[in-house]
């Protein structure tokens, strides 16, 4: 399934901004964001700074998270 982290500016609120996640494993991203095995992941889940160490290995460009600036969600792009 395509999952992304998708970032949003603070203050308009407006998305900034894409990265694509390289293959993630969906039964990690549900022991990562603490999800029932159940549950297919389609909705948005707020990364912090836990879970954006845990996502950097399914990354393959050079990012700085800046949580000052930008809101960031693991995402699953329906397009």
């Amino acid at each position: 399934m395509p999952r992304l982290i998708r970032y949003f500016d603070k203050e308009t609120e407006e998305v900034s901004g894409q990265i694509a996640l390289a293959n993630p494993d969906l039964a990690e991203l549900r022991f990562i964001f603490d999800v029932p095995k159940h549950d297919p992941m389609y909705d948005c889940w707020r990364i912090d700074g836990r879970t954006e160490h845990q996502l950097r290995k399914y990354i393959d460009q050079e990012i700085v998270f800046d949580y000052s600036k930008y809101d960031y969600f693991l995402e699953y792009d329906t397009d």
